[in-house]
């Protein structure tokens, strides 16, 4: 299963869709919130789960969900209520109590990839405005046999 992951595109679907000419076909779209609706004009047969965030505010969609692909327990989540900004605490033990092998989050318009534990911590970065100097961007992953395999793909230079 091949997974396109971003997020905190802020209301600038151009991320997604050049996301989308980078990587098709995928099976699935993973949208970890703030620009809900930047996601909904994708190829038909293309999965979309998605969550709200902050900026989000006029939607009435889920904040995380719990997803199970390929035998593998992923909760996504913005980020936002677990001050991800921060540190990865709250939100490891929300991933304890979930049985999660897998987090994907944003909020932070920074790049993670971060092992806790067993659990594996992902945050695509911003398709918009990314902070620290990086280039805007997101995570394209496959999932095979339990197995996960991911990268980190640019979307543009870095404004800096």
């Amino acid at each position: 299963m091949k997974i396109l992951i971003i997020g905190d595109t802020h209301n600038h679907p151009m991320g997604v869709k050049k996301a989308l000419k980078m990587t098709m076909p995928v099976d699935m779209i993973i949208h970890t919130g703030d620009g809900w609706k930047d996601a909904e004009d994708i190829p038909e047969g293309v999965e979309l789960v998605r969550v709200t965030g902050n900026c989000d505010r006029s939607i009435k969609g889920e904040s995380e969900k719990i997803i199970t692909l390929e035998g593998v327990r992923i909760l996504i989540t913005h980020g936002h209520k677990y001050n991800v900004k921060y540190d990865l605490n709250r939100l490891y033990y929300k991933a304890l109590e979930a049985k999660a092998n897998i987090v994907i989050y944003g909020h932070s318009h920074k790049r993670v990839s971060e092992k806790v534990g067993d659990i594996l911590f992902i945050n695509p970065g911003s398709a918009w405005r990314p902070r620290d100097c990086e280039p805007p961007g997101f995570v394209l992953m496959k999932l095979e046999d339990g197995k996960t395999v991911f990268r980190f793909l640019d979307l543009a230079e870095p404004e800096c």
